[in-house]
């Protein structure tokens, strides 16, 4: 299990180098998630982005006009939107997801590539934790690493589950001693079971890694709406 301390100091290491997503265009998924909003009438509902990150894909969210709050476990790349977009500070927080306790419950919650860290009872934990902040209706647009790729740094594999996932310690690199899930279909099917009903059923996408990294990284990317159980 990773400790919030751990992972705080290792993203806001990988940030202070101040070249993390520099430069770099918010993924395609954006495009998704913005289509899926209209088509729910939900643009101008309230939103919740775990793991926000120095904001390559929040900043071109709040560009279209979305209300939506940044949440992410480093400090210093909050301020790296702040120092970009002043007006944006009152949106961020600075929490682990399983801290914050909101006032309110969101029509939308987006994580992308964040989950993955922990074990799967820690990403189990995530996921009850969106469906318990969702209001009935609303949509989970999620992106996260699957089971398939192959990780570029030397790790040992310490969790094998019945779905197919598994959890790795990193060895080497930034993610040194961070614990990181990589998740099934199996694992992903789990997810009605807590209310979240596939509205674009999940699916991989597929990256070349950048030289001189060799292989692809390979992540699920779908859209689930939270229904009621009873």
């Amino acid at each position: 299990m990773n400790g919030v301390r751990q992972v705080k100091d290792s993203w806001n290491a990988v940030y202070q180098t101040g070249s993390k997503y520099k430069g770099e265009s918010p993924i395609s998924f954006i495009k998704t998630i913005i289509s899926a909003l209209k088509g729910h009438d939900l643009l101008a509902g309230k939103g919740l982005y775990i793991g926000c990150g120095n904001g390559r894909n929040y900043i071109p969210l709040i560009e279209e006009g979305l209300d939506l709050t940044g949440l992410d476990i480093s400090d210093v790349a909050l301020q790296q939107i702040a120092d970009r977009m002043p007006h944006l500070k009152v949106k961020l927080i600075c929490s682990p997801l399983s801290e914050y306790q909101p006032s309110h419950n969101f029509d939308y919650i987006i994580a992308i590539q964040v989950f993955q860290h922990g074990n799967y009872d820690e990403v189990i934990s995530n996921f009850q934790k969106v469906a318990n902040l969702l209001k009935l209706g609303g949509l989970f647009f999620f992106r996260n690493r699957a089971s398939d790729t192959l990780a570029s740094e030397k790790y040992e594999v310490i969790e094998e589950t019945p779905y197919g996932g598994f959890t790795v310690e990193y060895l080497t690199g930034s993610k040194k001693g961070l614990e990181i899930h990589f998740l099934s279909e199996g694992e992903i099917n789990e997810l009605p079971k807590i209310g979240l009903i596939p509205m674009i059923s999940p699916y991989k996408v597929r990256t070349p890694r950048k030289l001189p990294e060799s292989g692809d990284m390979v992540h699920w990317e779908g859209v689930w709406q939270k229904k009621d159980l009873g």
